[in-house]
């Protein structure tokens, strides 16, 4: 064979490899074998984020509708639920309270109230600036009532798990008073429509009650879950039997 008919046969070797070369890439749409092309789809991101309040029964705790903020009370449990925009986004979220030691909050939006304050519960996307807020104020787990009538509820609390009601007496007689009387109870706690009977029960001064003075007798009703039972916006009142 000689020099020219060497060269075409190079030459149509050549070409040979190119276009198998050629070919190869547009199949692997990579022009490097060791890192194929990934058909893997792009993570969905997060756009925005709207919080909820539950409460351990799943009742919805609505905001106030001035401040938008929400009152809870000391020693419950409560959910604060995070929908996320595209719901299907990754839920990559970190939850984070203000102030611990008032509540705190964990991993999946978990509140634990732990004393009477304010604190800003936030979530946020851990691969992106998208964050929502809400402002919690713990209550301690009471009702008060502005009044200085003779035999009315002044104040309705726990003392560990019992239920204890505060009474305003009057002592109208001309001795010193130092023994309450018997009472019956009643109760209606918040959404509740109608009062629910206690029973009746006797009573202890926190001091004598002076001829025409004022004074506080404590009652102690019964016993109660105190991680159930909420006395926010609590109505109660009293009676001789």
């Amino acid at each position: 064979m000689n020099r020219t008919c060497r060269m075409l046969v190079a030459a149509a070797l050549a070409l040979v490899l190119s276009l198998s070369f050629g070919t190869a890439f547009a199949k692997n749409g990579n022009a490097n074998p060791g890192k194929p092309h990934s058909n893997k789809p792009t993570q969905t991101a997060i756009d925005s984020i709207t919080l909820t309040l539950t409460d351990r029964s799943g009742n919805a705790i609505p905001p106030d509708v001035i401040s938008g903020e929400y009152t809870i009370v000391t020693k419950h449990r409560y959910l604060a639920a995070a929908a996320i925009v595209p719901s299907t986004a990754k839920r990559e979220l970190k939850w984070k309270s203000s102030k611990p030691s008032v509540v705190s909050v964990n991993g999946k939006g978990a509140l634990y109230c732990n004393k009477p304050g304010k604190a800003v519960i936030t979530v946020s996307c851990k691969k992106s600036a998208v964050k929502q807020s809400i402002v919690v104020n713990v209550s301690a787990n009471e009702a008060v009532f502005n009044t200085a009538e003779n035999r009315t509820v002044k104040r309705v609390y726990l003392s560990g798990s019992s239920l204890m009601m505060d009474v305003v007496l009057v002592n109208s007689t001309e001795e010193a008073m130092t023994a309450a009387p018997d009472l019956a109870f009643f109760l209606k706690l918040s959404g509740e429509s109608d009062f629910t009977a206690l029973g009746v029960k006797p009573g202890h001064l926190r001091r004598a009650i002076a001829a025409h003075e004022t004074g506080t007798a404590v009652y102690r009703i019964k016993k109660v879950d105190p991680k159930t039972i909420s006395f926010l916006n609590a109505s109660a009142n009293c009676q001789l039997p």
